[in-house]
């Protein structure tokens, strides 16, 4: 966290809102994604990628808004998020534009998608190649991202396994634990997710310290899985000790 207006601090508070939303503390989401906003709201020249962000924070709170029987203000605030993703997708054509060699007609945008695609395979290619952790850690986040779950678990546990025979407290080890437990969840493996998300967070302590955003993350990460095995009373624990992380930054900043 840079700063209490940083938009990782943003982002954050949206991931706290979703948990707290999940939990039916709807009044503590909406204070969130206020909190929120007005951090998107006091950024400026903002990016194809953090206006969507933004736009996920706005319609968020609208849903809020919404059940909390205060159509107006939901409405005025999904007429915001709207606004946001229809100048995400303007910038994101541009980008577009601009990485095709400036043109503009259907067909060279096509092209240039194809091209992405390409380089995107090739990339993922030379990286199952490299044999090193990162590469691997990376490789399973595309495969993750292209659906194939099973593969990517078989990566990651590779890798730790590899990692652990070392006796490595690495941050590859943290980073594949932390990327193994979200593949676990989306395959509805919640009791090795949360014993993956545990280890994680320990290692995050170690390597981190006990008051940095990453370990915040680490205890949302956490919480999530419990909520997952309805353990929610471990999983209110979780997330006031990442609440607590959170506090202590924005009065530091």
């Amino acid at each position: 966290q840079k700063g209490g207006l940083d938009p990782a601090t943003a982002v954050a508070w949206n991931n706290l809102a979703t948990t707290l939303c999940m939990m039916r503390r709807t009044e503590e989401a909406m204070s969130c994604l206020q909190r929120c906003v007005q951090i998107w709201d006091a950024q400026r020249d903002l990016d194809s990628r953090q206006l969507r962000n933004k736009a996920s924070a706005l319609t968020n709170l609208g849903s809020v808004l919404k059940a909390e029987g205060l159509l107006e203000k939901a409405s005025e605030v999904q007429s915001r998020a709207e606004a946001a993703t229809a100048q995400a997708a303007l910038l994101a054509r541009e980008c577009t534009a601009t990485e095709a060699r400036g043109e503009q007609h259907k067909a060279a945008a096509a092209a240039h998608l194809e091209e992405v695609l390409r380089t995107s395979l090739a990339r993922d290619s030379a990286i199952e190649k490299d044999k090193g952790p990162a590469a691997r850690v990376k490789l399973a986040v595309s495969l993750r991202a292209q659906g194939k779950l099973t593969e990517a678990r078989s990566v990651l546990q590779s890798c730790i396994s590899e990692l652990d025979e070392r006796g490595s407290d690495s941050p590859h080890l943290m980073s594949a634990l932390r990327v193994l437990g979200s593949v676990q969840q989306a395959l509805q493996d919640n009791v090795n997710a949360e014993r993956s998300l545990r280890r994680a967070l320990t290692l995050t302590q170690r390597q981190c310290g006990d008051s940095n955003p990453a370990t915040a993350s680490a205890w949302n990460n956490l919480a999530t899985s419990l909520f997952l095995l309805r353990r929610p009373a471990e999983g209110r624990v979780c997330l006031e000790r990442c609440a607590d992380i959170w506090r202590a930054q924005q009065a530091v900043n």
